[in-house]
C-alpha cells in the first residue's frame, strides 16, 4: 500500500493548526476570564473612596462631598455589575436582570459595600437637605442663592460615570485606582447600560433603538432648549417695543391735557369730536399696555422652558 506523503503532510499540517488555534482560543478566553478577577484587587473600599474624595475637596460643601462620593461609588458599583453579570432575564420584559451573581465572592462583597453606602448617602440626602422648589433651583444655578439638594446633585452628576457620556468622571477613577492597561475597560465596563450594552456600544448605537433614541432624545432636548431661549430674546424685544409705543401714547395724551387745562385743573377741549378722540386714545392707552405685558409673560415662561431643560432632578 502507497502512502501519498504530500497528501499525509497536509493533513498533519492541517490537524496541528487546528489544535493549535483551538489551544490559543483556550488560553485567551482562560486569561480574559482570569484578567477581570486579576484586577479585583485595585477596586477601593467605600471608605478609601470617600477619604479621597475628602482629601481633595478643599473647600467643597458637605453636600458636594457627599454627591461626589456617591457617583464614584455607583460608577465603581456599575462597573463590577457588568464584568460578572448574572444572565438572568424578567420574563415579563425579557430584559436582563441587573445582578452580580456570577461573580467571585469578593466582587459580591465589595459591589454590596458600594450599593449600601451610596444607598445610605441618597436617604441622608432626602431626608436632611430641604427640597428646592423650581425657582431656588434656578436661583441656585444662577448664584444668587444657595440649594443643599440642587447642589448635591449637581456633585453626584459630576461625578457619576454609569451614563454613556460619562467618561470624564470614569476615566478619573480609572486612572486614580487602576493600572493603565485595565483602565481603558473599566471605563467601558463603567458605562454600561441595563441591556448590557458597553459604554462603547451605547455610543455607536448598537445597543439597538434605545440607545439610537437616547442619542436622538437628547440631541431634540437640546434644540429645544435653544428655541426655547430665543424666543424669549424674541419676546422681550415685542415687549421692548411695545412699552415704547404705549410710552408714546401716554406722553401725547399727558401733553394734550397739560396744554388744555384751565386754572381750575379741568381739560377743556375745542370741540366734541376732540374730547371724544382724546377718550379713544386713553382707551387705547389701557389696551396698549395690557397687549405689551404679553410679550413679557410669554418670555418669562419662555425663559422656564428653558431652564427645564438645563435643571435635572
Amino acid at each position: 500500500m502507497r502512502v501519498n506523503t504530500p497528501v499525509l503532510a497536509f493533513i498533519v499540517r492541517s490537524v496541528f493548526a487546528m489544535t493549535l488555534s483551538l489551544a490559543c482560543a483556550s488560553l485567551a478566553e482562560a486569561q480574559s476570564g482570569l484578567r477581570d478577577e486579576d484586577y479585583l484587587r485595585y477596586y477601593p473600599s467605600a471608605e478609601k473612596v470617600r477619604a479621597d474624595i475628602v482629601a481633595s475637596a478643599r473647600d467643597a460643601r458637605p453636600e458636594e462631598i457627599e454627591g461626589r462620593v456617591e457617583g464614584r461609588l455607583r460608577t465603581l458599583s456599575n462597573a463590577l455589575k457588568h464584568t460578572w453579570k448574572s444572565g438572568y432575564r424578567n420574563r415579563e420584559t425579557g430584559l436582563p436582570i441587573m445582578s452580580i451573581g456570577g461573580g467571585p465572592p469578593a466582587a459580591r462583597k465589595l459591589n454590596g459595600e458600594y450599593e449600601e453606602h451610596y444607598a445610605e448617602i441618597y436617604r441622608h440626602a432626602m431626608g436632611e437637605y430641604p427640597d428646592c422648589s423650581f425657582f431656588a433651583s434656578l436661583l441656585h444655578l444662577a448664584g444668587f442663592h444657595h440649594c443643599e439638594l440642587a447642589n448635591y446633585r449637581l456633585a453626584r452628576d459630576a461625578y457619576d460615570g454609569t451614563r454613556a457620556d460619562g467618561q470624564v468622571p470614569a476615566a478619573e477613577v480609572a486612572a486614580l485606582y487602576f493600572p493603565e492597561v485595565y483602565r481603558e475597560r473599566f471605563v467601558d465596563l463603567s458605562g454600561a447600560d441595563v441591556e448590557y450594552n458597553t459604554r462603547g456600544q451605547r455610543l455607536a448605537g448598537v445597543g439597538g433603538a434605545r440607545g439610537a433614541s437616547g442619542a436622538s432624545e437628547a440631541k431634540s432636548l437640546e434644540y429645544m432648549a435653544i428655541f426655547a431661549l430665543v424666543l424669549c430674546v424674541v419676546f422681550v424685544l415685542l415687549g421692548i417695543l411695545a412699552t415704547r409705543k404705549v410710552m408714546a401714547l401716554k406722553h401725547e395724551i399727558r401733553r394734550y391735557e397739560f396744554e388744555n387745562r384751565t386754572s381750575g385743573g379741568v381739560v377743556q377741549f375745542t370741540s366734541y369730536e376732540a374730547m371724544l378722540e382724546h377718550e379713544r386714545k386713553k382707551d387705547r392707552l389701557g389696551l396698549k399696555m395690557m397687549a405689551a405685558s404679553i410679550p413679557f409673560t410669554l418670555a418669562f415662561f419662555s425663559l422656564l422652558w428653558f431652564f427645564s431643560y438645563m435643571v435635572r432632578p
